[in-house]
């Protein structure tokens, strides 16, 4: 895949889940893939009813991938980096508005996530990694239980 918003999570990628209000509900979700793709979605609602919407944008939200035997790490590897301004959540809901930027003491909720698919597209399902900061205890990554606290200094 090679578009903005396209589906990346049907392939490898690391997923970034970060929830300002602590509800579980209008919560970010932005994921990158190993050729920089990005797909960012304002998720309104977690599974099992899950809502989301694609057309909304992190404004200013910037990311290079860095391939290969960086830092040590094997050949087949790489490594996302992302500049998430938090003015860019602005807008999202009105909930998440009076939240941005956050203050010392604020608590926000996040998770992290890894897709890896050794055997690419043709294979995508063929020894996955499905590969949690905090596993989710079911199904899906939207399981804002799951969900570590990130508290600001």
């Amino acid at each position: 895949m090679t578009r903005h918003n396209d589906p990346i999570w049907e392939e490898e990628v690391v997923e970034i889940f970060l929830d300002p209000t602590g509800t579980g509900r209008h919560y970010a979700e932005v994921e990158i893939s190993p050729i920089n793709i990005v797909t960012d979605l304002h998720i309104h609602d977690p599974w099992p009813a899950l809502k989301s919407d694609i057309a909304w944008s992190w404004r200013g939200f910037e990311s290079t991938v860095v391939p290969g035997s960086c830092g040590g790490l094997s050949s087949q590897s790489w490594v996302a980096l992302a500049w998430m301004p938090w003015k860019g959540l602005a807008g999202m809901a009105p909930q998440i508005d009076p939240r941005v930027p956050p203050q010392p003491g604020d608590r926000w909720r996040f998770n992290v996530f890894r897709i890896k698919r050794p055997h690419g597209p043709a294979e995508p399902e063929r020894d996955a990694i499905y590969a949690a900061w905090s596993p989710p205890d079911g199904p899906s990554f939207h399981a804002p239980a799951a969900f570590r606290s990130l508290v600001f200094a």
